[in-house]
C-alpha cells in the first residue's frame, strides 16, 4: 500500500472513530463537570459510607418501614448522631433547592465534612469530589470528559441545568 494510501485510511479511521464525540447522540457532553470513572468511583464511596444513612438511592431517611438498613439496625453511635431517624435526601428537589447558589466543590466539601463524622478508609479529597459527582449523577446530570476538580466553579444550579441540555 502506498504512503498517501496509508495516510488516507489512517484519516478515514480516525474521522470514524470521532465521530460519535460530535454527533446528537454523544453520551459525554463536553460541558458536563464530571467523569464515568469518577461516577463510578463515587459509587463505590458511596455504597461503603454514605448509603448506611442516606440508603442507596440517596433518597434520605424519613423513619419509613421499607428503609434498608432499618433505623434500629444501625450502629448505636449512628442512630445517636441522627437522633431523629431523618436523614436529608441527596437527590431530588428537595436537595437541588438547598444547594441551589452553592459550587459542586462546596458540594464535595460538605459530603466530606460529613464523611469525617463516620471515618472510612481512604477518605480524602479525591473521594470527596468523586462522591459529588455520583450525587450530580443520580440528580440525572450526565456524565461527561471533563474531570471535577477543586478549582472547579460550577453551581449545583448550572450542573443540574445540564440535564435539560441531555434531554434535547
Amino acid at each position: 500500500m502506498s504512503q498517501h494510501r496509508t495516510l488516507q485510511a489512517a484519516l478515514l479511521l480516525l474521522s470514524a472513530l470521532s465521530l460519535p464525540a460530535f454527533s446528537d447522540n454523544a453520551e459525554a457532553p463536553k460541558s458536563s463537570v464530571f467523569t464515568a470513572a469518577q461516577v463510578a468511583s463515587g459509587k463505590v464511596a458511596v455504597e461503603s459510607s454514605c448509603a448506611i444513612c442516606h440508603l442507596k438511592s440517596l433518597r434520605g431517611r424519613s423513619g419509613e418501614d421499607d428503609e434498608s438498613p432499618a433505623f434500629d439496625a444501625l450502629p448505636r453511635s449512628f442512630q445517636k448522631f441522627i437522633n431523629t431517624g431523618y436523614v436529608p435526601p441527596l437527590v431530588g428537589e428537595e436537595f437541588l433547592a438547598k444547594w441551589k447558589g452553592k459550587t459542586v466543590v462546596q458540594l464535595a466539601e460538605y459530603l466530606g465534612s460529613a464523611a469525617k463524622s463516620f471515618p472510612t478508609a481512604g477518605m480524602d479529597e479525591t473521594t470527596y469530589l468523586t462522591l459529588g459527582a455520583y450525587v450530580l449523577q443520580m440528580n440525572g446530570v450526565p456524565v461527561g470528559n471533563q474531570e471535577l476538580t477543586a478549582a472547579s466553579t460550577v453551581t449545583i444550579d448550572a450542573a443540574a441545568d445540564m440535564r435539560k441540555l441531555a434531554a434535547r
